[in-house]
């Protein structure tokens, strides 16, 4: 899909840089480490390769260096509110976390830290404060580059944000890294590159490519293939960028060559230059006219409060600025800068996560025929679409359509804001949503037309790597039997690990579960073991198939349960190599079948034969020849009964083997499904291990040290789970090898915290293998009487696994890990700790756990927070 191109929108660049510090290390406590005088330079050429991007105007473009907290809020504040098409904020300076390393704060020139338990951060910004201001924006794409230590703190800050998917963010590091700023001469080195990228374009064998368009996705792609390879933190690892995409399926220009061409009815944006924003707003004609022509009215109904001359002055005012407006719009218009057409009426379609990318296209398609103008050429209808969590949409239509249109603003469920605005159409994966939403008995404000047919079909595959697969014969059958399918050549002992996207938000996902809980015969909780997912599932399947290559590894090892379509369609991510895959077909799983649903909606008579018409126009051609194409070249295949497009054959590559016919899907076995899926996912139990040994000191202190990583991967921990934390030595003579820093129960993250701020290294060594043996049966007899999930986490160096290199006495801890069914997590420091037949791996391996260390491109605490998360319900207080 081409990226979002805001070139003749409002857009807005704040860029923010801090060269100088009032207060440093060695002068003040609490001091930064210094001046960043590199960051004179990163301003004052950044600025310059936007301005010549010819997408930001130069007076779009605010580079500011901030007094203190205040007046960086102010800026914020300001371009939040004046961005309507892309809104970039950029940072440069001093970045500081707390211990827990669930924050990211940016220091201004009177930042201090206090440290402590709960660290305080005077003088700085935290990274949730900007979001929560930038989110109020109207702009369509919000993008964040932060260029700072610890940088990569940010993208679990914004995961976490509750309305994310208008954010990009490309963080100049990895999580819990600082780096070198560099000499005072030249830019920072991310940002040099940065700018070098945005100036020449993307670079390849023969040097830089001068005029390609550069996107978001192709800027943070070529920056993470050249940081690692020219530069380390001051860790001495490689330098990493970070990356974090709110909607994946989208992206946006943020440099060209080409310049904007002339368009009709579109007015140059903001064309006076200016530093700062404020007085640099153009207002466009037609909105002034807008508003002149309804100010008589508004001032008229208010006129008892005035006095007659005050109301007369006013309405004079009006008047005046009505003139002017029409004299604007006729000088474009006899320029010929301005169309002859009014604006279209607009549909707004809204569907399924996993379809959006096609209906975008199908949209885009829909808006160019000649059905679709009148005489004079111009529109008759736009579309806009938008895609929402399938389970909110379900709800919001069965039980909360009334809300929708008279929003309370007390529910914890707003369809407006969790869904989106009213739809004029619904495109739901499957016909069963509409029976799901007809379930509701409460009396609603929207009401169905006629359910088409479906408009192609999808169906829901297990792909797994080319070298993973089984053999021929065995790719089709029940889910669960496929889960357990070896792979056709043998050729490797290590399992298979099985990802899903979130059953909440797509109806594949759900498709999916529905079959995995009722074909293993299993309770959900436990049903759920059978997926891999490390922390909160990606929200589709393109999501989950793009994020796969940047974990390490997991791209090579992972089967992902995703709708055909998205072995065509999900293969440009930012990453450059991926795995081929090959599909293996449930036959217990329903395809993907979407269709087109017209909503109607109470008190909406005044341009309602006006809209009806319109949607029937798009029906007519989206369950014609034109939705078929576009929905074929996607890869979707012909809906049952044959193909719409006139028989023509199938584009290359969508020739399949054919497979056995799936049952529809049930609508009460769906919500049946979905229930059990939030069942299984909480309250969880978490009992902590940490290696306490004298071999831990120099591995103990920061975010990144021993209980630093623990700390961090509280945050996935929920206020109805339990957890306890034990520090694993034993002392001489001592009856246990571990000590209790927390005991098992109902505690708070602040709690957990402070019991780890409490450990301490001692001088004796560690017995993991009598720690580990008591610490699963500990949970094995608190999970006797349910089957809520729990997990052992032990993080240790590994110094002391020489007490397991007897085989006997390896194997009979693995045999009691085994027989207990607790899944056992070891994160290691080590950097080869999980290397195959390492201890470490296979007592993880026994436990049905994972083994966690450095070694991989993924930073260890954010891959040990995300696979606590499989346990834990999310965020204690």
């Amino acid at each position: 899909m081409a990226p979002y191109d805001p070139r003749g929108r409002r857009n807005r660049a704040l860029l923010v840089g801090v060269p100088r510090y009032d207060n440093h290390a060695g002068d003040v406590e609490g001091g930064v480490p210094g001046n960043l005088l590199a960051v004179r330079h990163n301003l004052a050429q950044l600025r310059q390769a936007l301005a010549g991007g010819n997408v930001f105007t130069a007076a779009q473009i605010c580079d500011f260096r901030p007094h203190g907290v205040d007046d960086l809020g102010e800026q914020l504040d300001d371009a939040a509110r004046s961005a309507e098409g892309l809104l970039l904020f950029y940072f440069a300076g001093h970045g500081a976390v707390p211990n827990s390393g669930d924050e990211l704060w940016l220091q201004t020139p009177p930042a201090r830290t206090i440290p402590g338990a709960g660290s305080v951060f005077p003088g700085a910004l935290s990274f949730s404060h900007v979001l929560g201001v930038l989110s109020t924006s109207r702009a369509e794409h919000i993008v964040i580059v932060l260029d700072c230590c610890f940088a990569g703190n940010a993208a679990l800050v914004l995961e976490a944000h509750e309305r994310n998917q208008r954010f990009s963010l490309l963080a100049g590091v990895q999580a819990n890294h600082r780096v070198d700023a560099g000499g005072p001469d030249s830019p920072t080195p991310f940002t040099r590159e940065l700018v070098d990228v945005l100036t020449h374009g993307v670079r390849d064998a023969h040097g830089p490519s001068p005029g390609a368009e550069v996107s978001f996705r192709t800027l943070a792609a070529e920056l993470s293939q050249r940081m690692p390879r020219r530069h380390t933190t001051l860790r001495k690892a490689p330098w990493e960028p970070r990356t974090w995409l709110g909607t994946p399926d989208r992206d946006v220009l943020l440099a060209t060559d080409r310049p904007l061409p002339p368009a009709a009815g579109r007015a140059p944006a903001d064309a006076r230059p200016g530093r700062r924003f404020r007085g640099a707003v153009a207002v466009w004609p037609g909105r002034l006219w807008r508003r002149a022509r309804g100010l008589p009215r508004g001032l008229a109904a208010r006129a008892g409060r005035r006095t007659p001359r005050y109301t007369a002055v006013l309405l004079t005012g009006a008047a005046v600025v009505a003139a002017l407006a029409v004299g604007a719009g006729l000088l474009l218009a006899r320029t010929g800068e301005a169309g002859a057409c009014s604006p279209p009426l607009e549909l707004r379609v809204l569907t399924d996560p996993d379809l959006e990318p096609t209906v975008r296209r199908a949209a885009d398609a829909f808006l160019t025929p000649d059905g679709n103008l009148t005489d004079a050429g111009c529109r008759r209808s736009g579309i806009s679409v938008h895609a929402a969590k399938a389970s909110d949409t379900v709800r919001a239509f069965g039980e909360m359509s009334r809300a929708w249109q008279e929003p309370s603003g007390r529910d914890d469920f707003d369809p407006q804001r969790d869904v989106g605005p009213q739809p004029d159409v619904w495109i739901p994966g499957s016909a069963a949503d509409v029976d799901r939403a007809r379930r509701g008995t409460a009396p609603q404000a929207a009401s169905f037309g006629r359910v088409s047919e479906p408009l192609a079909r999808s169906p829901v595959v297990l792909a797994f790597p080319e070298d993973r697969a089984p053999a021929p014969e065995r790719r089709t059958g029940p889910l669960a039997q496929l889960l357990e399918a070896p792979p056709a050549d043998g050729g490797t002992s290590e399992r298979t690990e099985v990802r899903r996207p979130d059953p909440e938000f797509t109806d594949a996902a759900l498709l999916a579960t529905a079959a995995l809980y009722g074909g293993s015969g299993e309770p959900p909780a436990r049903a759920e073991r059978r997926i891999a997912q490390p922390g909160p599932p990606s929200r589709t399947g393109r999501a989950l198939m793009c994020a796969l290559p940047q974990d390490g590894g997991a791209d090579a090892r992972t089967a992902v349960l995703v709708p055909e379509h998205m072995l065509r369609t999900a293969t440009d991510c930012s990453a450059t190599t991926r795995e081929r895959r090959v599909a293996a077909y449930p036959d217990d799983v329903p395809a993907l079948a979407p269709v087109l649903v017209p909503v109607h909606w109470d008190h909406a008579d005044r341009d309602r034969a006006e809209r009806d018409a319109a949607i029937r126009r798009f029906e007519d051609w989206f369950t014609g020849r034109g939705g078929a194409r576009v929905l074929r070249q996607d890869g979707f295949r012909p809906p049952p009964g044959g193909d719409r497009d006139g028989g023509r054959a199938p584009a290359p590559g969508t020739l399949r083997r054919p497979v056995p016919p799936s049952a529809s899907p049930d609508a009460a076995a769906l919500d049946t499904a979905l229930r059990g899926y939030r069942s299984a996912n909480g309250p969880g139990r978490v009992l902590y291990l940490l290696d306490s040994s004298g071999s831990m000191g120099d591995l103990w202190e920061g975010p990144g040290g021993a209980p630093g990583i623990l700390k961090q991967s509280l945050s996935a921990l929920g206020t109805k789970d339990r957890f306890g934390v034990w520090a694993v030595s034993t002392a001489p003579g001592g009856d246990r090898p571990y000590r209790e820093l927390l005991s098992f129960g109902s505690h708070t993250r602040a709690e957990g915290t402070e019991a780890l701020d409490r450990a301490r290294v001692t001088d004796h060594e560690a017995e993991p293998d009598r720690a580990l043996e008591a610490a699963v049966r500990e949970l094995a007899d608190r999970g006797r009487d349910d089957d809520h999930p729990q997990a052992v986490v032990y993080l240790t160096d590994g110094e002391d696994n020489g007490r397991l290199t007897d085989d006997a006495r390896l194997r009979g801890l693995e045999q009691a890990v085994e027989d207990e069914g607790v899944p056992l997590v070891v994160a290691t420091l080590d950097q080869t700790g999980c290397a195959p037949g390492e201890p470490d791996a296979r007592l993880a391996a026994a436990g049905g756990g994972r083994c966690l260390d450095p070694g991989g491109s993924t930073d260890l605490a954010a891959r040990l927070r995300d696979e606590v998360a499989r346990t834990g319900s999310g965020e204690t207080g």
